[in-house]
């Protein structure tokens, strides 16, 4: 153990001269030095206990999958201060005392000072003995395939997640390598067995919500999904971070075109009762009015009504009419096609800005019909559109075209 801890030690010395030094690798030169770090360290304990092992693998995710030793599947990438404190992290938990950790079991001795008194870990264990048991059974163990990139989803920031699956199960849960052994009794085992599994397969568990956990379903068409995710998440985050419900936009299937599409899919909600209604309402009114005030704070919406052959005004010859108004009044502009909740247009954006939109647009469309009737087309002259001819429009323009029959 002591020479393990000297070459963490060492490893953690050049990463802090480096940072102190001011030097930033480049991705290649930290992904080179963490990989020959996580490989020597793997050569040294592979003969170690699984607790020992554990207590240097854990540390590495979700940024760095120490058993692949590659970088993790996250969003967050490895840099030299994470690095630093994970190397610091792994020889804290190699040099505590007894029972600490994340494996979950108690110590075997008593947790004496040498002061004579009782250390913490000796109060917090006859605490737990003094704690009445809520499950009963013979003691079973049960062991789960994960996947290396989830551990981080199990034991949680700080061990939190797993410290709360062991206390509500009563059971012990060790990871080592891709597999979750579960030891407890047998009444307690499906809780943690569920736990863990959900978070493997949805990266939340119910247990963590409480008795009145819920999921629930919006059933919406695809084209929405980019206004529920927002500009870099934008709009999804909002969701998730001010009700604390976990919002899942399901996948479209490869080569589908949204537009296309005929059949709604399930947007999922999960969480408390009454945030779970508040997500579906936001949801919901995203779709019927492309805002709320959590998502979109201080806009409006205002609707407009508009018979289908009044589009071609407002989209304009190349789309230059519907550009116009939205770049000159700062608002976003939906014209109702085939799959709009909303039949009617809408303007949204700040209340002023969207005030002076719809004026310019009432007043337009009521231009647009004065210059069709001028021009005989009320009358089955022929003639020429008002918006020009039907070759200048653009692709995405054709659903919103009044077909004259």
């Amino acid at each position: 153990m002591d020479k393990v801890l000297t070459y963490i030690r060492e490893r953690g010395g050049m990463v802090n001269a480096n940072i102190q030094a001011g030097k930033v690798p480049s991705d290649e030169q930290l992904a080179k030095f963490t990989n020959e770090t996580v490989a020597k360290l793997k050569e040294m304990v592979k003969d170690a206990p699984p607790a020992i092992q554990q207590k240097i693998s854990l540390p590495w995710s979700p940024v760095w999958d120490y058993y692949k030793n590659c970088p993790g599947r996250t969003e967050t990438k490895l840099d030299a201060t994470k690095l630093l404190d994970i190397l610091k992290r792994i020889k804290d938990r190699l040099t505590e005392a007894p029972g600490g950790g994340y494996a979950g079991g108690k110590s075997k001795g008593k947790g004496k000072s040498n002061t004579g008194g009782k250390g913490g870990d000796g109060d917090a264990e006859e605490e737990a003995e003094k704690k009445p048991k809520q499950f009963s059974g013979p003691e079973t163990i049960e062991n789960i395939d994960i996947e290396s990139s989830h551990i981080g989803r199990i034991v949680g920031p700080k061990g939190a997640t797993m410290k709360m699956i062991q206390e509500a199960s009563e059971c012990k849960v060790d990871i080592n390598n891709d597999v979750v052994t579960i030891t407890g009794p047998e009444d307690g085992m499906p809780i943690a067995v569920t736990a863990i599994k959900e978070l493997c397969s949805k990266g939340f568990c119910g247990l963590a919500y409480g008795a009145d956990f819920q999921e629930q379903g919006v059933n919406i068409h695809p084209i929405y999904f980019s206004e529920l995710i927002g500009k870099e998440g934008k709009v999804i985050r909002a969701i998730k971070d001010q009700l604390k419900v976990e919002l899942s936009i399901p996948k479209i299937p490869p080569n589908s075109k949204v537009r296309e599409m005929t059949k709604k899919m399930k947007v999922g909600c999960a969480g408390r009762k009454p945030d779970v209604e508040k997500a579906k309402e936001v949801v919901n009114d995203i779709v019927m009015y492309y805002h709320h005030e959590i998502t979109h704070p201080g806009q409006i919406h205002q609707e407009v009504e508009i018979e289908p052959h009044q589009t071609r005004f407002i989209i304009g010859k190349g789309g230059s009419e519907s550009k116009h108004i939205q770049n000159s009044y700062k608002v976003k502009m939906y014209i109702p096609n085939e799959h709009s909740e909303n039949a009617k247009l809408l303007i949204v954006g700040d209340p002023d800005n969207v005030a002076r939109a719809v004026k310019y647009v009432e007043n337009a469309l009521v231009a647009a019909e004065v210059a069709v009737k001028s021009s005989g087309r009320d009358k089955g002259e022929g003639a020429e559109d008002f918006w020009g001819e039907d070759k200048d429009q653009e692709p995405w323009m054709d659903q919103y075209m009044y077909k004259r029959k």
